[in-house]
């Protein structure tokens, strides 16, 4: 069974909060950041103040847990991109902005033609490298995880 988890970014103070319980009162999302320094809960107005960030179930290379929102490198044999975790059309898919326009790719194996037609699927590798909230810059150049 995949673990349900969430994060979220405070736009108040501009930070990324752990979320051990989430709920909603009074049209409010209502979160405590540590269930062992449990506190009076912050309350947002609306939801220009937060963005609330799911766990996809997935673990970079490195052992990090991947989120929504999350800037990641994906390596396979023959070249590196740099995308975004989105939500769509019902999963977790990873947004790479080419210089023909945008991508949406499932995270799996990636699958392309070789030279005789036939497909083949190329095993990728991903790695965290950001956020699009704390590390919006790394996004200007998503194409090869180099600038």
């Amino acid at each position: 069974m995949r673990e349900i988890k969430f994060r979220v970014w405070c736009k108040q103070n501009e930070t990324i909060q752990t979320v051990s319980k989430i709920g909603f009162m009074e049209d409010k999302l209502w979160y405590v950041e540590d269930e062992d320094h449990e506190t009076q809960p912050p309350y947002f107005e609306d939801d220009d103040d937060w963005v609330l960030m799911q766990f996809t179930g997935l673990k970079d290379k490195d052992d990090n847990e991947i989120y929504e929102g999350d800037i990641v490198l994906l390596k396979n044999e023959f070249t590196t991109w740099k995308g975004t975790v989105v939500f769509d059309e019902g999963a977790f898919k990873l947004s790479i902005k080419h210089s023909w326009g945008t991508s949406v790719e499932h995270f799996n194996k990636t699958n392309v033609f070789n030279d005789m037609g036939a497909r083949i699927q190329l095993n990728n590798i991903y790695l965290v490298v950001g956020n699009i909230y704390e590390n919006p810059e790394l996004l200007e150049d998503s194409q090869n995880g180099t600038k």
